[in-house]
């Protein structure tokens, strides 16, 4: 549940002279119009939204979405500006360094919260209107059905009716999606928890709705705080709340950031105790090629032949040739200064991905005039009613 960050650092360029974000901004919106021109005929090749026989439907909805449903005026919501100063502040927290210890408090959380609500409103706006008007629509035949809503669902479950749209910030509102950890679905749910909640077909919108509005419940009847709930449903916050419980203690969204700090900064300290003579493993995956995890890592192709006792033998020799990558297979990495960094930018990304979870669930609820988001300094917020 969630996503994962790319290959190049923050600030190097590729090969076409992008940025790593404006590479992985240039795939979004890419990935957003595949969903977009694709949901639809997805949903209706495999039925998923025919649950009434025909004569039992209400009048069929226009599925349809105009531009006017998508690109709305931006007169909706207030803007939230970013300075460069704070763009390359929260970067700096995304893309933590090991040269000093990481801080997260509430100052980081509000330049955090910016950073995101910015994003949506701008960078990603376009792809993240097409996904919401894909749920509207989905929504609105439903409606015409008389079928609960993804709305109905969650509120049956006692959750605000506004987690529905996480499914943007899962998959885009894709049914096939797949994530690397093998989550899958709109919803985005792994093998182990979707069997627990019963949910045989990940990919069926309305039974992950149901499925991840029961998980969202279950974990406020065990949090009492609905944004340390969505970190738990993203992941790391389990291991959190199972400690509150151990101690006897009250977990709490605030906390929480301290348990994030504490698990950032051990594995900085963990990877700077290790010598120049120490080496990390690379695992394999299907699309690696040697020369992309020498770029990756900024290690020269010979060394790491050398280092992992690669050669390739020509001619009638019956010696196979070992430089030939094969999928999980581990490949030694020299510890370098830059290869030590990319090492703890891979080490520490599951868990500022977490950090960043639930605010990226209220950024987009904002960029969307759903809900304004907390922790926006020199805004008041009217008091959360819980359920």
């Amino acid at each position: 549940m969630g996503e994962k960050f790319g290959e190049h650092r923050p600030g190097s360029k590729a090969e076409n002279g992008q940025t790593r974000r404006e590479f992985l901004r240039t795939l979004g919106l890419a990935a957003g119009a595949a969903a977009f021109f694709g949901v639809v005929k997805t949903l209706e090749k495999t039925g998923k939204v025919q649950s009434l026989p025909e004569e039992e439907k209400g009048p069929r909805v226009d599925m349809t979405i105009r531009k006017e449903q998508i690109y709305e005026s931006s007169d909706e919501w207030e803007e939230v500006k970013l300075s460069n100063e704070d763009k390359e502040a929260a970067e700096n927290i995304l893309y933590p360094s090991l040269d000093k210890p990481l801080k997260i408090n509430k100052e980081t959380i509000e330049l955090l919260t910016k950073y995101w609500i910015n994003v949506y409103q701008h960078q990603r706006n376009a792809e993240l209107r097409k996904n919401y008007a894909e749920i509207e629509d989905f929504n609105r035949r439903r409606e015409a059905e008389g079928q609960p809503t993804l709305l109905d669902i969650f509120r049956m479950h006692g959750v605000p009716e506004e987690y529905s749209y996480i499914a943007i910030t899962e998959s885009n509102w894709r049914m096939n999606a797949r994530s690397k950890k093998g989550a899958s679905g709109p919803y985005q749910f792994i093998r182990s928890t979707a069997k627990e909640y019963g949910l045989h077909d990940p990919t069926d919108p309305i039974a992950s709705a149901h499925a991840a509005a029961r998980k969202l419940s279950d974990l406020y009847k065990q949090t009492k705080d609905w944004k340390l709930s969505l970190s738990a449903y993203n992941g790391i916050a389990g291991y959190y709340i199972t400690e509150c419980r151990d101690k006897g203690i009250d977990p709490s969204y605030e906390k929480y950031w301290g348990f994030l700090e504490k698990r950032i900064n051990k594995k900085r300290e963990d990877i700077n105790k290790l010598t120049r003579y120490s080496y990390f493993s690379h695992t394999v995956r299907e699309e690696d090629t040697l020369l992309g995890i020498s770029h990756q890592y900024r290690i020269p192709v010979e060394i790491l032949k050398k280092t992992n006792h690669m050669r390739r033998i020509f001619g009638n020799r019956k010696q196979k040739k070992t430089d030939q990558l094969y999928i999980g297979q581990k490949i030694l990495i020299p510890f370098t200064k830059y290869s030590r960094q990319r090492k703890f930018e891979e080490e520490v990304a599951g868990t500022i991905e977490n950090l960043s979870y639930a605010i990226k669930v209220e950024a987009a609820g904002e960029a969307l005039g759903i809900k304004k988001a907390q922790y926006v300094a020199g805004r008041e917020m009217p008091e959360e009613k819980n359920l």
